[in-house]
């Protein structure tokens, strides 16, 4: 199994800016999109509250240690 983890961040470090990317670069957003879609994405539980709804063509996975988060369309797991 190939394990891949993709990070993006601004000069500074910054990942995110109030639950939103700090920047808007259509180029990259396809980018990621070839690299995610047919696989599995992990992500945390604002990263998925910020896009809003399950990527299509991928198994969305969403990390929370909210018991009460349950999304229709995602995996979720409460213990990691």
């Amino acid at each position: 199994m190939t394990l891949s983890i993709l990070v993006a961040h601004d000069q500074q470090r910054v990942i995110g800016v109030n639950n939103q990317l700090p920047w808007h670069l259509p180029s990259d957003l396809k980018h990621v999109k070839s690299l995610t879609t047919g696989n599995t994405l992990v992500m945390g539980r604002a990263t998925f509250e910020s896009i809003g709804k399950p990527l299509p063509n991928r198994r969305n996975v969403v990390l929370t240690r909210y018991k009460s988060f349950k999304p229709e369309g995602v995996d979720v797991i409460h213990s990691f």
